[in-house]
């Protein structure tokens, strides 16, 4: 068996990440995605968590199924293998990922009023 190299690990990671978040915004199931796909969710989990290399072909599938471009899907992972964000910041990140329009706008307005000095927290 070929050994992976760090980088390969982190970027399985990532694309697992960027898989997650694709599957949560369609409300799907691992059990929903993994039928897609032709695997367990148990082994569809291995490739969210980057304990697997999700292949291309199945890679393409799971773009079709969430309806997505695999561009986008492979461009956000990369994205997100070469910015240096601490874990606070990618936990928070995440979590902006999942709010509404309206409640992203005043949560950037109240960020920006306490970087400039105008609000507290």
């Amino acid at each position: 068996m070929i050994s992976k190299t760090n980088k390969q690990r982190n970027f399985d990671r990532h694309i697992g990440r960027v898989l997650r978040r694709y599957r949560k915004a369609r409300k799907m199931s691992m059990q929903q995605v993994g039928e897609s796909l032709g695997v367990s969710a148990a082994a569809y989990y291995r490739y969210e968590t980057g304990e697997a290399t999700i292949g291309l072909a199945r890679l393409i599938s799971f773009a079709d199924t969430v309806g997505a471009s695999i561009y986008d899907i492979i461009g956000e992972a990369a994205k997100r293998q070469f910015r240096r964000r601490t874990p606070r910041q990618e936990r928070i990140a995440m979590l902006l990922e999942n709010l509404p329009e309206q409640t992203a706008k005043r949560l950037e307005a109240l960020v920006i009023a306490v970087a400039e000095g105008r609000g507290s927290v």
